[in-house]
């Protein structure tokens, strides 16, 4: 009986060390993978704004050579401008996620309704320099797109880190808040009109 005794209570104390241990080593490696997770995210999205930034800092260029060519169209200027201004504004505050998408949203609307002003003016698709910065436009909007997707595959990851069981109560304990993904806004897939003066 001694023996078979003994014998228990070593197997309930290898047992109980590796409750334990699980215990200790489960939250300590989950709160790593999760700060890991969430630098993923946070550097995923530095990566849309410097995107964002490209894309700003071509437009005054490409405003100049619109200008140049005849096309006063004040209304669509102003409001690419106040667009420019209020994304440029969010980036350098460092507002919230969503805050930049949205403003990141309205600029492309606002940029788009230039661009629509080009089509609709053959004399400035003879500009050779309109012709270089619509290129160069279109390469940067592939490498905002390219970055956007990046940003939500680390946020798609770390949410759904975060609210798996069991790892969701240890998030909770935590205080890890999901991240938003980057959303186009309502609309954004339609072309917008332009009304000439």
């Amino acid at each position: 009986m001694d023996r078979l005794g003994c014998v228990v209570g070593v197997g309930v104390l290898i047992l109980l060390a590796i409750v334990l241990c699980a215990a200790v080593i489960f939250p300590w490696t989950f709160y790593n993978q999760v700060v890991s997770l969430d630098t993923q995210v946070d550097n995923a999205w530095a990566n849309v704004q410097v995107e964002l930034q490209r894309r700003m800092d071509l437009v005054p260029n490409l405003v100049a050579v619109v200008e140049e060519a005849g096309v006063h169209e004040e209304e669509v200027f102003n409001t690419l401008a106040e667009a420019r201004t209020k994304l440029a504004g969010a980036i350098d505050q460092d507002a919230p996620t969503e805050e930049q998408a949205v403003a990141a949203n309205e600029f492309e609307t606002a940029l788009s309704r230039l661009l629509a002003l080009a089509e609709d003016n053959p004399e400035l698709q003879a500009y050779q320099s309109f012709l270089e910065l619509q290129q160069q436009l279109q390469d940067i909007e592939n490498d905002v797109r390219g970055s956007r997707r990046a940003y939500n595959d680390r946020v798609r990851e770390y949410n759904r880190t975060i609210r798996l069981f069991p790892g969701n109560l240890l998030a909770r304990v935590f205080g890890f808040e999901p991240h938003v993904f980057f959303q186009a806004v309502p609309g954004a897939e339609e072309t917008p009109e332009v009304e000439f003066q």
